[in-house]
């Protein structure tokens, strides 16, 4: 399974950051998955509250970087988005390039992101 992240610099609350997200990236407000309809979860695993969005094929997790899910090579960025297919058959190729444009929207907003994988 492809999985990236992409960490973004934002001075707002995870809330605040979820729904610039969603306009950014035109996602809809709940999701389509009867399992997971609502975006908003907690998780101490997870840095406690975070967001799970589903679209495009893929899961796109936005957390913050802090407690059990701080990732110590980017301290600079306080947020991040673990994105992954849910069809594990999609071409990499095709998958990175969603990432990219996902990440190409933030700077076109003047989001300070960039994309990694430390999986």
């Amino acid at each position: 399974m492809s999985v990236l992240e992409i960490y973004l610099k934002s001075e707002k609350d995870v809330h605040e950051v979820a729904d610039l997200l969603r306009r950014i990236w035109r996602l809809p407000d709940r999701n389509r998955s009867a399992h997971q309809v609502d975006q908003q979860r907690e998780s101490a695993g997870k840095g406690g509250v975070y967001y799970l969005f589903e679209c495009f094929g893929l899961v796109l997790e936005l957390l913050r970087n802090e407690g059990e899910a701080l990732i110590p090579e980017y301290p600079e960025y306080p947020y991040y988005v673990v994105i992954y297919a849910e069809n594990p058959s999609i071409e990499a190729s095709k998958f990175h390039a969603i990432v990219d444009h996902l990440c190409s929207l933030l700077a076109e907003h003047s989001i300070d992101a960039i994309i990694d994988s430390l999986t």
